[in-house]
């Protein structure tokens, strides 16, 4: 490598990457490597692992918030790199400030996240998870409470056409479904809808936009009293883009048909009542979590810290 910064500490807090030999070799060549395998840490443990960091390698898995408060107690530092693409539990607006890098991972995971979501599309409208807690639960082999739907010939809503929304949408056709999409940027490879066209005609609408002031909330009472009656909502975004309160009701009264979510709102409550509903699907955010997203994104990661020490940092989101 050429003209390379000196990194004197870069710090891992993360129990999940793939950081092969070969990966913390390439890191060792940049500095000190320190990998502490931890998850979900109290804000003052989190600091205490991260205060003398010049790069810190982390997610939210590790820590539920980065702070204003917490990046002062941190004056070494030069960069996070992200090991994930969402970091809106990071003060973006205070580490550009600070005039740290911020980097993330974009792309790892499209294959594994689209076919969770066709995953979470065929448990609601096949009535797979009913079916198993009726056998598992009641003790009761009876076809008859499960009758679901055929995903042939009916009508994909993707809110957001990003790299995710792409994969399923390839996914979906060769199902047989019709796709549309609602995106800022307007492209010709795929059917483009308004917001409100997609909420009147399409039978399943797919979530991959991130989490912004813009997009919190963007499902409530009056999105979901356009949609169709039985019409789902497959959201492997975030789940504060769909507002809890409005779902429940929703989804109690009849108003939609189904919702299937790979995340809730954090932290967990086994007895949130929409985990009650027969007409709900939810994973404790798995949807990357394979085998090769993992690889992939760990590679990334390394890549992004080798490009900072090289004076061309890659995958910027804060661009100074």
């Amino acid at each position: 490598m050429s003209s390379k910064v000196i990194l004197l500490n870069i710090v891992i807090i993360d129990n999940w990457p793939d950081f092969t030999a070969e990966r913390l070799s390439r890191l060792k060549k940049l500095g000190k490597v320190t990998w502490n395998k931890v998850q979900m840490l109290p804000q003052e443990k989190f600091l205490e692992l991260a205060k003398d960091a010049g790069i810190l390698m982390t997610s939210h898995y590790a820590v539920s918030k980065i702070t204003r408060e917490m990046l002062d107690k941190m004056p070494k530092l030069k960069m996070i790199a992200q090991l994930a693409t969402g970091y809106d539990y990071l003060d973006l607006k205070a580490a550009t400030a600070k005039g740290i890098i911020v980097s993330n991972v974009p792309g790892y995971g499209d294959s594994s996240v689209a076919e969770h979501a066709l995953g979470l599309m065929l448990a609601l409208s096949k009535k797979i998870m009913n079916g198993m807690c009726q056998m598992r639960i009641q003790g009761k082999y009876d076809f008859r409470e499960n009758k679901g739907f055929e995903l042939n010939g009916k009508t994909l809503g993707l809110v957001g056409y990003g790299h995710t929304g792409r994969a399923l949408g390839v996914i979906a056709k060769g199902l047989g479904m019709r796709v549309m999409a609602y995106d800022k940027r307007i492209t010709s490879e795929v059917e483009y809808a308004d917001f409100e066209t997609v909420l009147k005609q399409c039978d399943v609408i797919s979530l991959h936009v991130p989490l912004t002031d813009e997009t919190r909330n963007m499902f409530s009472m009056k999105e979901f009293n356009k949609m169709k009656k039985n019409a789902i909502i497959i959201n492997t975004a975030r789940a504060p883009i769909v507002n809890q309160d409005d779902l429940y009701k929703a989804l109690k009264e009849g108003i939609i048909g189904g919702y299937a979510g790979d995340l809730v709102i954090e932290p967990f409550n086994a007895k949130d009542p929409l985990l009650q509903l027969h007409n709900v699907v939810f994973t404790p955010h798995i949807a990357w979590y394979t085998n090769e997203a993992v690889s992939r994104l760990t590679e990334i990661a390394v890549r992004n810290v080798e490009a900072f020490a090289e004076k061309n940092p890659m995958n910027v989101v804060n661009k100074q």
